[in-house]
């Protein structure tokens, strides 16, 4: 299937943001600092999500391996915060 735009489905505005999102980009925002980044890269989104235990992707990610301790880990040994 081809998703192409449709005139009756707005590409403009403002999308809902949920209780847990905000809290997700909020926690970003502190690690963001806390490490001294430049920008929010994916993998202070990562530990965002992570530490919003109330979050399906958040169990998901837990139940591969992928902790918090782990993804800050890699965040302090990255001095961009970009995970590459």
């Amino acid at each position: 299937m081809i998703l192409t735009h449709s005139a009756s489905v707005s590409t403009r505005g403002d999308l809902p943001v949920t209780a847990g999102l905000q809290t997700v980009f909020k926690v970003a925002e502190e690690i963001k600092e806390e490490l001294g980044h430049e920008r929010i890269e994916p993998l202070h989104l990562m530990a965002g999500i992570i530490r919003e235990e109330s979050g399906l992707l958040s169990n998901e990610l837990q139940a591969v391996g992928i902790t918090q301790d782990s993804v800050m880990a890699k965040l302090r040994e990255d001095p961009r915060g970009t995970g590459e």
